[in-house]
Parts: structure tokens; sequence; C-alpha cells
């Protein structure tokens, strides 16, 4: 999006699979229950997908070593997110 520093696009590139989950499926299929994402593939979404996406707080905590800075932490835009 122009002026915001956020970018949109489309992080789906598989089919919905809930026979296993992995750890950011559920988490993703809450996001997109919550109507926070257009509907998005909760199979596709990768931790660092999360935390690329502006659903949070801009104040994080790490609870294991040094404080580390995420790249790209609240970067994407939720609008169109999944298309």
């Amino acid at each position: 999006m122009a002026g915001t520093g956020k970018t949109t696009g489309s992080l789906s590139k598989t089919r919905a699979d809930f026979e296993r989950f992995f750890c950011s499926e559920p988490v993703a299929a809450g996001v997109e229950a919550s109507k926070a994402t257009p509907p998005l593939n909760a199979s596709d979404v990768k931790p660092i997908d999360l935390c690329m996406v502006d659903l949070f707080d801009h104040t994080y905590f790490q609870i294991k070593d040094e404080m580390t800075s995420i790249d790209g932490f609240n970067r994407i835009d939720p609008e169109g997110w999944g298309e």
C-alpha cells in the first residue's frame, strides 16, 4: 500500500489440508475465522508469515535468549492477504 510501508500479495500456493497441523495452521485458521483477514489457506501459512502480517501490537516479547528484531514484523497489510 502506497505510503504505509506495507505490501500486499498472495501467500497461498497449496491446497488446504487439515489431516495434520503445523504450528501456524490453527492460528491462521483462527485469524481467518475471526474475519481479521480475507479467506486464506491456513495450510500454506508459515510462522514468519503470521509475524509479517499487521495483526499484532507493535511491542513483542521474546521468551528465550537476547531480544532479536523480527525482519518484516507487521509489514504486510492483512487486506488482500491470501488471495
